[in-house]
């Protein structure tokens, strides 16, 4: 099945990237940590963290005590900013024909779907990382790349959850 709304890689690496040190905005995150987290390429993700620092949207120290840190922020960063770093402009303007084939001049389908475009890029624009943050419930990672103390109780209470409809927990 296809996915009409298709995010690239690349651009998923960033916002998941981008939300992951929203949640610790003071501190470096080390690289090795996020990829592991998340299941990156560190190839890639180191690709993309080359673009964001050059947007100006993190900044980075290398050796034992660096990674990556939001150079803003979270609530100076916008969806929208991420994803137009890696992706450039989102277009709302441009047909899914080429327009050497399509020469309808007021296209119904058009319309809509640039009504669409425009949708997209308004929420982008208007959720900062701050809010997106706020909202997952995706675990703080410590500062040392392991998952907060907080989150273990998290996953044993899902794990006697799962444990209960099995009929394994009195």
């Amino acid at each position: 099945m296809t996915d009409p709304l298709h995010i690239s890689e690349a651009a998923s690496i960033a916002l998941h990237t981008a939300l992951w040190l929203a949640k610790a905005p003071a501190h470096f995150g080390p690289g090795p940590a996020i990829c592991k987290d998340f299941g990156f390429s560190p190839a890639h993700f180191a690709k993309v963290i080359q673009i964001l620092v050059r947007a100006g949207l993190v900044e980075t120290v290398r050796g034992p005590a660096g990674g990556v840190r939001l150079a803003h922020p979270p609530s100076a960063i916008a969806l929208l900013n991420i994803y137009e770093a890696v992706e450039g402009p989102v277009r709302t303007d441009r047909c899914l024909l080429d327009p050497r084939r399509c020469r309808v001049v007021c296209c119904p389908i058009g319309r809509d779907l640039t009504r669409l475009r425009r949708e997209f890029r308004r929420v982008l624009s208007q959720a900062t990382l701050e809010q997106v943050a706020a909202a997952t419930d995706r675990p703080a990672m410590g500062l040392d790349g392991e998952v907060s103390p907080g989150v273990w109780g998290e996953r044993k209470r899902i794990r006697n959850s799962q444990k209960a409809k099995k009929g394994k927990l009195g």
